[in-house]
């Protein structure tokens, strides 16, 4: 996630052998979680026909790696598009004049279609929008901090995840751009459904990319293991 700056590491460390292991993510947290509260919470394909799309953002906003910002603009750019049957949840915000001021000047502010939250636990959230009937569609945002647990979660989970991690901009919608963003989130409203299948297949694509069971991903660990053993 961070290969850009082995050379800070380098220099804080005074270690000039600095390597790059690959990033692994496995679904024992999510699967624990949901025996542990009997309940399932992955996406329910039903919901897709609802009218009203409720979309979530769950940047934690403490930097502007993961702010929640451009989410908002996005959702915003979206009803000032025409597309006004939407309800913005924006979970971790900041009670900050400014963060406020921000929100206040939004549209979707303004006609009440966005609520503001503190920090909640993304799995409950699932489960409190499925148990009611809520159409939900995970809406993210990075800078320079590409990859991310939630997104590895929300794709697990098989929810459309709006994103624009490159990493792996064949699963999910990716975007680039808000306008971007605004044509992805209208197409996973009316296509999600439709192309499932090879959504969850692009899905499996990565999760296995990102598997610490990756023979690529063991082999690269074996070695480093080994020469630090060594």
């Amino acid at each position: 996630n961070y290969t850009r700056n082995i050379d800070f590491f380098k220099a804080i460390t005074g270690i000039q052998q600095v390597k790059t292991i690959p990033y692994v993510w496995d679904p024992t947290i999510v699967d624990k979680w949901m025996v542990e509260n009997n309940t399932q919470i992955s996406y329910d394909y039903q919901l897709s026909y609802s009218k009203t799309k409720y979309i979530l953002i769950c940047e934690p906003n403490v930097q502007v790696t993961k702010t929640s910002m451009m989410p908002l603009l996005i959702c915003n750019q979206l009803y000032k598009s025409g597309f006004t049957d939407i309800k913005v949840l924006c979970l971790c915000k900041r009670d900050t004049k400014s963060f406020n001021t921000f929100c206040q000047n939004l549209d979707i502010f303004k006609n009440n279609c966005l609520e503001l939250y503190d920090k909640r636990v993304f799995f409950q959230v699932l489960n409190e929008l499925k148990l009611n009937s809520l159409n939900t569609y995970v809406l993210s945002y990075q800078h320079e901090n590409p990859l991310n647990f939630l997104h590895l979660e929300t794709l697990y989970l098989r929810y459309p995840l709006i994103h624009n991690t490159s990493e792996y901009l064949h699963a999910g919608y990716y975007y680039t751009t808000i306008e971007e963003a605004v044509s992805q989130l209208k197409y996973s409203f009316t296509h999600h459904n439709i192309i499932r299948k090879e959504y969850n297949h692009q899905t499996q694509l990565v999760l296995n990319q990102f598997s610490p069971d990756n023979q690529q991903n063991l082999l690269i660990y074996q070695k480093y293991l080994h020469d630090i053993i060594s």
